[in-house]
């Protein structure tokens, strides 16, 4: 946007407005083929926005197999009784899809098309996912310190090559669908998605209990590389016009200036960054839940698999409620779902620790699927809201280096709280870090509350 200042596309929500997007010299308005929607006035919208529905639809469905609060603690407790195991996992889940993504960013603002970007990693991806697979395959349930090894060390090339595609799909994301529609788009993504991956959990909950370890993961891993190869190459029919404006690459040594002066320029995206840090914290206590009820004998090992089922069953039932919340297209929109997470998640942790104890009697068991049920509600508001949140708070012209920022810097952090946690459950108490969680939910709020006011 030639004519446009970067004050004026801040106070387009990060995004551009009506009279932005027809703007004759805005690069993303009209590609070189002068090919548009009508609608939109944004080229080949509609393509890409049923695209993104067929895709995060099918990265939905593939969730419940590699479920970060349930399916990959039971399998990091099956082969160690070490709970910091348990938070490395769930660190490196997280923090992988962030820490490369300045660097990944850097590179991808100087290309005139960022999609092969994608696509590149996205076959990485895939091969990471089938070293998984391999590896509980051929290591069998004799050599389980050897299959702990394997599969972090694939789990992480998963989680590193996931997160060096992000900042390609958000960018081309966020240059080709309208705003106010980014809202709907993410909702029937979870909604399709969630469906699927309501159906995949009765399987997988049928599955680890009906068949004997390690094949029962095998076949849980299995499914979800089919499903995940599927997804990435419906992506790669997304249409992209070449930018014509494109950013120069700069060393780190510039890219790290850059983000100190946007950290201190931009209120909104500080609000925004320290609220996703103590979130972090809770997404990972959260994983801790189902080992705490299998410790104290509140669910039995059936019971903890139909968790699966529980949390995608709040993901559909409440994802239109989100998108619905998000119809305004601006970060007023987002904080206001992301306050709703803040709520809610403080009161879980304590709700958890309620059901362990005798007060809950034969209940307990039944309250856990429904606290699972609000854990896969929460985990679906918080991500559209922050996918959101983070388009309509930056800058269209830099929004690359914006997203590889936050996630960069994101992404230490959150590897260093998740084994924090790991620690704390280890040696102290899982009581403690669920205090810990509930209480960063309400300084979260207090960010959320910042990023409202600086929108």
């Amino acid at each position: 946007m030639d004519d446009i200042t970067e004050t004026e596309e801040q106070s387009c929500h990060g995004a551009p407005c009506a009279p932005c997007e027809i703007a004759p010299t805005d690069p993303v308005a009209v590609g070189p083929a002068g090919k548009t929607d009508a609608a939109d006035g944004k080229p080949h919208s509609r393509k890409n926005y049923v695209l993104s529905i067929i895709n995060g639809a099918l990265f939905r469905a593939y969730a419940p197999f590699v479920d970060e609060h349930t399916i990959i603690p039971l399998l990091v407790r099956t082969l160690t009784t070490n709970s910091i195991f348990v938070g490395l996992a769930v660190g490196i889940r997280h923090a992988g899809w962030f820490i490369p993504q300045l660097f990944v960013a850097n590179v991808v603002a100087g290309k005139r098309k960022k999609n092969p970007t994608y696509i590149f990693w996205g076959f990485v991806r895939i091969a990471a996912l089938l070293g998984i697979v391999l590896s509980v395959l051929l290591s069998g349930a004799e050599h389980r310190a050897l299959m702990l090894v394997l599969f972090l060390a694939f789990w992480a090339m998963l989680q590193l090559s996931a997160g060096m595609a992000g900042v390609s799909f958000m960018d081309v994301v966020g240059k080709t669908i309208h705003p106010t529609k980014l809202g709907s788009m993410w909702g029937f993504r979870f909604f399709f998605g969630g469906l699927s991956a309501l159906g995949f959990g009765f399987l997988v909950g049928h599955v680890i209990v009906a068949y004997a370890f390690p094949y029962n993961y095998v076949f849980l891993f299995s499914a979800a590389l089919i499903i995940m190869t599927i997804a990435i190459a419906s992506w790669c029919f997304a249409h992209e016009e070449p930018d014509r404006h494109i950013r120069p690459k700069k060393n780190m040594s510039g890219l790290l200036r850059e983000g100190v002066e946007i950290l201190r320029s931009n209120p909104a995206f500080r609000s925004y960054y320290f609220a996703c840090i103590i979130h972090a914290f809770y997404n990972a206590t959260s994983a801790f839940f189902i080992v705490y009820a299998l410790a104290n004998e509140i669910i039995s090992g059936v019971l903890a698999a139909w968790l699966v089922v529980a949390k995608m069953t709040g993901l559909v039932l409440s994802n239109f409620i989100w998108a619905r919340m998000l119809r305004g297209g601006d970060a007023k929109s987002a904080a206001r779902v992301m306050t709703v997470v803040c709520l809610v998640g403080a009161a879980l942790p304590f709700a958890v620790m309620f059901a362990a104890t005798s007060a809950a009697g034969a209940l307990s068991g039944y309250l856990f699927l429904f606290f699972y049920f609000l854990v896969g509600s929460l985990d679906g508001a918080w991500f559209m809201a922050t996918k959101c949140g983070i388009i309509f708070i930056t800058p269209e012209k830099n929004r690359p280096i914006y997203l590889g920022l936050m996630s960069t810097m994101l992404g230490p952090v959150i590897l260093a709280l998740a084994l924090t946690t790991g620690i704390i459950a280890q040696t102290i108490s899982f009581e403690a870090i669920f205090i810990l969680a509930a209480f960063a939910m309400i300084a979260t709020l207090f960010f959320v509350r910042r990023i409202a006011k600086a929108a």
